[in-house]
């Protein structure tokens, strides 16, 4: 075999020891058996592993890029793995395999000790998404590389950033991943577990999609402490939006007499205590009688129909929907004429609409029990 180096690598007698003849070598790299890939990858080993000087180093890397060319995809993959754990490999020889194809560059772009900041600045700049993604889930990543990823818009990157313990999440981040979060339940987990979320992001969090998210949480593998932090973390925050000022007044208009309510059960019993009923209810302005019609359809107290229909966003509307199996259709007429009526006649807007078209989306049946009742 014709060497491509030849003559401008020259291993010193002491490396020359260790590492064998180049020509085999070639040969090694050359040869498709897995007897003869095991011999490779055990000298390459063994010589990454002694000490070197610089200038050593540097013809190490020469003859190993070279030697990368013509390898094969898998030992370029074996290769990959085994250097991604070392510390002392020339950076020239990590960045080969870090740009090349993804199943090769993996190991070294998700551990490789020898990559610094402006590496993976470049790499995240000059790659797609599967690298950033990798990236994602080093365990150390300096504030400018996690602002760089998260400003990648990409949701598996934004979501290995999120479940990335080995790394704190910079307020620029949180804030990114928190917009994609909106509405997806699989990015919100994780991030209401982060030590780094504020206050202001959870309940930013849980107006879109809070009760899936503790429903999620709930069934997560967590151990007892962290599930007591998170779930006491939603409930200071459900307890929070639930006195808010929107109830600290409630119309007087929406608190039926005893004699809605027994009206609302006779319905009931007659088979007539339905969606449609309800929704010509509200459109004849009798707020009062709806509150009773639905306490008793749902099957909960007054007082708790009228908490959860002063929630904010539509959230108690549509938990209270969702709870009982109304329709779409149905929720939206009743979400835009209660909120009509506890606004003394404002027009809802559409921003309105379609983020409680979007709590009603993301919630389940039960999520939406437990929430009514909180």
């Amino acid at each position: 075999m014709e060497l491509n180096i030849a003559g401008r690598v020259s291993p010193s007698s002491a490396l020359q020891a260790q590492f064998g003849d180049v020509e085999s070598l070639y040969n090694l790299a050359s040869d498709r058996s897995s007897d003869s890939r095991a011999v490779f990858a055990r000298k390459i080993s063994t010589v990454l592993e002694a000490e070197l000087s610089v200038r050593e180093s540097e013809l190490i890397a020469d003859i190993l890029i070279e030697l990368l060319r013509q390898a094969e995809l898998d030992l370029r993959q074996a290769l990959s793995e085994k250097l991604s754990s070392l510390d002392n490999v020339p950076l020239r020889l990590v960045l080969q395999l870090a740009n090349d194809e993804i199943e090769v560059a993996a190991p070294v772009l998700e551990n490789s000790p020898v990559l610094g900041e402006f590496d993976l600045l470049y790499i995240i700049k000059s790659k797609p998404a599967d690298y950033w993604r990798l990236i994602a889930k080093r365990k150390m990543l300096s504030n400018q590389v996690v602002d760089v990823l998260a400003d990648t818009g990409d949701f598996e990157t934004a979501l290995n950033l999120a479940h990335n313990k080995g790394i704190n999440l910079t307020d620029h981040a949180l804030c990114v991943l928190s917009d994609l979060a909106q509405g997806n339940d699989s990015l919100a987990a994780p991030l209401v577990r982060r030590s780094e979320i504020t206050q202001d992001l959870m309940q930013s969090l849980y107006q879109h999609v809070g009760a899936e998210i503790r429903t999620f949480i709930e069934k997560q593998n967590l151990d007892k402490t962290q599930k007591v932090d998170v779930i006491e973390g939603f409930d200071q925050i459900v307890t929070e939006i639930s006195t808010s000022s929107s109830l600290s007044s409630v119309p007087r208009d929406f608190i039926p007499e005893d004699y809605m309510i027994k009206g609302a059960q006779n319905f009931k019993e007659k088979g007539m205590l339905n969606t449609k009923l309800m929704i010509g209810t509200l459109q004849r302005g009798q707020t009062r009688s709806f509150v009773a019609q639905m306490s008793v359809f749902v099957g909960i107290p007054v007082e708790m129909v009228v908490k959860n229909l002063a929630r904010a966003n539509g959230a108690g509307v549509a938990a209270l929907a969702k709870a009982v199996d109304i329709d779409k259709q149905d929720f939206v007429s009743i979400f835009m004429l209660v909120s009509k009526a506890w606004n003394y006649g404002r027009l809802v807007s559409t921003q309105d609409i379609k983020m409680a078209v979007g709590l009603y989306n993301s919630m389940t049946k039960e999520a939406a029990a437990k929430m009514i009742k909180m």
